[in-house]
């Protein structure tokens, strides 16, 4: 009879079955947990963990879903908690260091590969006679004079876009009132031939706020 050891039955295993039993060890790894969610849990907190009993081991401690209960009963049982949430509207003042943004953009033209001629094609050679005469007539020839000069730089700008304008230094933001009724159960069986099973439902995570105004933007962008 052959004895094999145990890194010879890990290399037989295939790459899914690794991916499978891990499911188990990320899933436990994200996120943040609340101890306050059971009666028992509300009033003791983290103090509670090691030692629950009750319905709620199966949230606290599924280990202790085997033993009696604290008045030493094995019995199957079921508790219901509700937390109601109220958040009264507020409004806040933060410090911003949005300057604004500008878009400078420059286009020149070489002089030799200036098309002129496309330019009066495109404004219409009449439209400028009758513009310089005007401005000659009105303003003297010095005038019209510039008016050709800007002509011939029409194709050489400068482009300033402003995309968003600068905040003053202190933004103002604020919340509107947020009430939220979460209900929590938890439940287990009696123990049968050393079995037992157990469930329950809460929600041991944060709770999310909407945020108005510029102030809120800032306070979305730090705290999610």
């Amino acid at each position: 009879m052959k004895n094999f050891s145990p890194l010879y039955y890990f290399k037989k295993l295939k790459k899914r079955h690794l991916i499978a039993l891990s499911l188990p060890l990320l899933s436990y790894a994200n996120g943040f947990k609340i101890q306050e969610q059971s009666l028992n849990g509300t009033a003791l907190g983290s103090a509670y963990v090691a030692g629950a009993r009750g319905a709620d081991a199966s949230f606290y401690n599924p280990a202790n879903m085997g033993f009696t209960n604290d008045w030493g009963e094995n019995r199957s049982e079921f508790e219901m908690t509700t937390t109601v949430i109220n958040i009264p509207a507020f409004s806040f003042k933060v410090p911003t260091t949005n300057q604004g943004l500008y878009s400078v953009t420059s286009l020149e033209i070489d002089k030799s590969q200036q098309n002129i001629l496309g330019i009066i094609n495109t404004i219409g050679l009449g439209n400028i006679l009758k513009a310089l005469g005007n401005t000659a007539a009105t303003n003297g020839l010095s005038q019209a004079i510039n008016r050709v000069q800007g002509l011939m730089n029409l194709t050489n700008q400068k482009v300033v876009t402003l995309a968003s304008n600068p905040d003053s230094q202190i933004v103002n933001g604020w919340t509107g009132t947020t009430n939220f009724v979460l209900p929590k159960f938890f439940y287990k069986t009696r123990t049968h031939n050393g079995f037992t099973f157990g469930g329950s439902f809460t929600a041991p995570s944060g709770l999310g706020m909407k945020w108005n105004g510029k102030g809120g933007n800032f306070c979305m962008t730090c705290l999610s």
